[in-house]
This record gives C-alpha cells, structure tokens and sequence, in this order.
C-alpha cells in the first residue's frame, strides 16, 4: 500500500490519471475497459504477496546456511527487503516495463509515452525500495 501511494501521487504530479499505472498493469494482464483498473490492482496486489511470501521464505532458509542473510535485527531485516525490492525491480519490472507496459503506454499515449520513460523508471526504482523497505521492516517486527 505505500507503493500503492507513491505510485499515484507520482502521476498526479505528472498531470497523467491517478491510476493510469493499474489500468496498464490491468491491460497488460488482460482487462480491458472499466475491468482493466480492478485487474491491475489485483495483478500488483497479488504479485506483491507472491513476492513477499517468497522474500520470507528465502531469507528463512538461506539465513541458516549463510550467516549474511540472518535478519538478527530490523535494521538487518530492512536492508534485506530493501535488496529485495531492488531485484524485484531488476527481474520483474525492467522486463514487464520494457516488453509490456511501454508497448501498451504507446497504444495509449503516443510517443510521448516513450519520452516518460527515463521517469517511469526512475519512480520504480523509488516505488520498488519502498516495497522493499516495507516487507523488510515488517519481517523484522515479526521477528523481534
């Protein structure tokens, strides 16, 4: 949900709708019209559990084995999830920006889609180290 508000507000601020992300998140995975927003929503919102529950897991089984990935602290856990929402960004949303979003950003918009494109990425990477920051602190609250 922190990303939820970042990611409007950055829209808002770009004069585009506020949630103009979830309506080509909801394109992409196959919604159309006035089901393209609750499907994006849905999408980022399910694939954000998936991906957190991943995160714990992960880190659940690789701090027994090496010592680095040991949350023995928040501010251990937070640096963790904070390195999580990078390879979040660098695995998943590079590619689905790249491949999918930006041809769907173009059906839409035009080539004034692809000049956004240096700022798309840019509040992604925010969007994602927040994402991370959160799954990271709530990891090390439950542990705590």
């Amino acid at each position: 949900m922190l990303m939820d508000i970042v990611l409007v507000g950055s829209k808002v601020a770009l004069g585009l709708p506020p949630l103009a992300d979830f309506m080509i998140m909801g394109i992409f995975v196959g919604g159309s019209g006035a089901s393209a927003v609750p499907a994006g929503i849905l999408a980022h919102h399910l694939f954000g559990v998936f991906v957190g529950v991943v995160f714990v897991l992960s880190i659940l089984y690789l701090s027994r084995s090496i010592g680095f990935f040991n949350p023995s602290s928040l501010g251990k856990a937070v640096m963790l999830g904070v390195l999580a929402g990078v390879v979040v960004y660098i695995v998943a949303f590079i590619p689905t920006l790249m491949l999918g979003f930006a041809p769907i950003m173009v059906g839409l918009m035009g080539e004034a889609a692809m000049a956004m494109m240096p700022i798309v990425l840019f509040l992604g990477f925010v969007e994602h180290i927040l994402y991370g920051l959160s799954i990271g602190y709530f990891l090390g609250r439950s542990l705590m």
